[in-house]
């Protein structure tokens, strides 16, 4: 899985598809907050870790709801109802 990883980023930095600056800043910072996370998490109680991630999965299943809501209203009506037509 490494060595895939590994040679898509010399591909990618060949054809200068990604900026090395940007991803080592972001790297840094989500490894930063994984750490301060992992150690805030070991001070909670389990139940109320549990009621945020449930809270958490409300939140981003409305978001998609809205977001999935929003963009059939946009679409022009057919009269058929394929696949991309369903709510999955």
């Amino acid at each position: 899985m490494i060595s895939g990883a590994i040679s898509g980023l010399v591909s990618h930095l060949r054809r200068r598809h990604v900026r090395p600056g940007i991803g080592v800043v972001f790297g840094a910072l989500g490894t930063g907050g994984a750490v301060l996370a992992a150690n805030v998490s070991g001070l909670m109680d389990d139940a109320v870790l549990l009621t945020l991630f449930s809270a958490l999965l409300v939140v981003v299943a409305a978001a998609m709801i809205v977001k999935n809501t929003r963009r059939r209203s946009s679409r022009p009506s057919s009269n058929h109802d394929g696949p991309e037509n369903r709510l999955v």
